[in-house]
């Protein structure tokens, strides 16, 4: 039986994540049905992935993507509990999508999306500075929510009025807190971290800053990848200087992932 996993390659930018991210999705494709997902601002995969691979669909999805998907679930909900207090139109909910962070809360829920269509997801993610917001913004609120369902029962004889008007706070709470404890758990209980990191200084040390914010996290760290390695530093996975097109080191890198064990 196929036990669902996420792989998440991680890592500042420019460090090859999006080569060894679609090395390892043809890897594991030869085990199941892969989703490669990206959330690169600039993706990259369909560079690579020119035609149709077997076992393996390709998912770009960038802070616009989530905005439009935020919109469309949520906003409805949003609205009718602003409007409760407020006399607003619908066009704040256009102001509200495009808000530091509130198409973030929810971007992460892109992975619980795919995770029942396919035996593994793998995900490029963004550059490490991105990416380690987009966590810690996650965590936020799936630590936070709780306690907006502790305000809403102190204020609940003061929303009488909105539930009168068919409008449920504590509902749409309680969606949004199963939704960050499903998104937590896939990300605390079914993923593993690989922090790919260059063999210089900089990316060496920035590689131990993103371990141990994960670790702080309680985020699974799996292994560390040294690519372009020429032998300064050390990992147990370290994948040499390779030049040709995209494709072609994409190929030769499948080897060196093939020492990964799950």
């Amino acid at each position: 039986m196929v036990i669902k996993m996420i792989f998440s390659f991680i890592g500042k930018g420019g460090v090859g994540k999006t080569t060894i991210s679609s090395a390892f999705a043809i890897e594991m494709a030869s085990r199941g049905r892969v989703a490669l997902l990206s959330m690169d601002e600039i993706p990259m995969t369909h560079e690579i992935f020119k035609e149709k691979e077997k076992n393996i669909d390709i998912y770009e999805y960038k802070e616009i993507d989530a905005q439009r998907e935020w919109k469309e679930k949520y906003g409805e909900e949003v609205y009718s509990l602003i409007s409760s207090f407020f006399d607003l139109d619908r066009s704040i909910i256009e102001h509200i999508a495009k808000a530091p962070g509130i198409s973030d809360e929810f971007m992460l829920a892109k992975l619980l999306e795919l995770k029942d269509n396919y035996d593994f997801i793998v995900w490029d993610t963004a550059a490490s500075s991105s990416t380690m917001h987009l966590l810690l913004l996650e965590k936020d609120f799936y630590e936070h929510i709780n306690s907006d369902i502790k305000f809403y029962f102190e204020i609940k004889d003061t929303l009488s009025k909105i539930m009168r008007r068919n409008v449920n706070p504590l509902e749409i709470l309680n969606k949004w807190k199963k939704l960050a404890q499903d998104v937590w758990d896939l990300l605390s209980k079914e993923t593993f971290f690989f922090i790919v990191k260059t063999d210089d200084d900089l990316s060496y040390i920035q590689g131990d800053i993103i371990e141990k914010e994960l670790n702080s996290m309680g985020l699974k760290i799996y292994k560390h990848i040294l690519n372009r390695w020429k032998g300064k530093y050390d990992a147990p996975i370290k994948i040499p200087e390779l030049t040709g097109n995209p494709r072609e080191i994409v190929e030769m890198v499948r080897p060196f992932l093939r020492e990964v064990h799950i």
